[in-house]
């Protein structure tokens, strides 16, 4: 018997071989191209929350939030009572009304005079009137509890502007108004008591 001999037999390949046989240079070719379109969908993904964030910061309306938000945070001043429990100071929220001239018409200024004139019996009609002229806005009253601001919303004119304002009232009247001072009309303490906290 003969002794037949196994032999493992390793062919190698020139590299003129494997390029011509496009093994590696596809291997490369699909490696760039996965990495060039992920990159593209990464900056794309960049891109558009940039300009959404820009878009954000810029645009007013979106920043209501916020402004509500500070508004929330402003200290209010808290009641002032005496040690009996009465209170001597107090918040209330009261309406400056306001009119813009410019949104009415000839026929409607004279019928919110007559309206004016109905509600506000005390009202000076001539120099409301003269104002009304003028076509420039202007304060019609301030300080009205929100019935008196309801009478007038309820004339249903454009033209009223109503800008709730907190205010500081003193049941007690001037009993002990040289303790707790005064405020002005901006909410904040001038004298007193007031001033102090």
């Amino acid at each position: 018997m003969k002794n037949k001999k196994k032999s493992f037999y390793f062919q190698d390949y020139s590299e003129s071989e494997i390029f011509d046989n496009n093994i590696v240079f596809n291997a490369h070719k699909i490696s760039i191209n996965r990495i060039t379109f992920l990159s593209f969908i990464f900056l794309s993904l960049l891109i558009i929350c940039s300009i959404k964030i820009i878009y954000l910061s810029l645009s007013f309306e979106k920043n209501l939030y916020k402004n509500n938000v500070e508004e929330n945070f402003i200290k209010s001043r808290r009641d002032i009572i005496d040690r009996n429990g009465s209170v001597l100071a107090t918040n209330v929220v009261l309406y400056d009304v306001g009119v813009r001239p410019q949104l009415l018409k000839e026929e409607e200024k004279k019928n919110l005079i007559i309206k004016l004139a109905l509600l506000f019996p005390d009202k000076n009609l001539k120099e409301i009137k003269v104002k009304l002229n003028k076509n420039e806005f202007f304060w019609l009253d301030k300080r009205l509890t929100p019935q008196e601001k309801d009478q007038i919303w309820l004339i249903g004119n454009k033209a009223f502007v109503f800008e709730p304002k907190p205010y500081r009232i003193y049941p007690q009247k001037n009993l002990f108004s040289h303790i707790l001072g005064q405020t002005d009309d901006m909410n904040k303490g001038i004298s007193g008591l007031e001033k102090f906290f």
